[in-house]
């Protein structure tokens, strides 16, 4: 876990008040981002499954980091490495 100093508030990606379509939401965010840009997802949970998924659908395009959580959140760094074939597996995700 590593603690960033201060993370800039459009930076923040908070879907905790977010019930539908979250992790397609979550992909296109990711989709929108340059090689080397990042998010922070801040979630209630430890988002498993969308890492596994990440982990899936776009293999080697993107770091996960988690950082110092909140009292009531996860955060996680997702950090985009490589754009192109990102854009055909986000789209191809059909995910809830």
């Amino acid at each position: 876990m590593s603690t960033p100093t201060t993370i800039p508030e459009e930076k923040i990606f908070d879907v905790r008040t977010i019930f539908s379509e979250r992790h397609q939401r979550i992909f296109d965010r990711f989709q929108e981002l340059s090689e080397g840009d990042y998010f922070v997802l801040r979630n209630g949970h430890d988002p498993i499954p969308l890492r596994r998924q990440f982990e899936q659908l776009l293999p080697g395009c993107f770091t996960w980091d988690y950082l110092d959580p909140g009292v009531d959140f996860v955060q996680v760094k997702i950090t985009k490495l490589r754009s192109g074939e990102t854009e055909a597996a986000v789209n191809d995700c059909r995910c809830q």
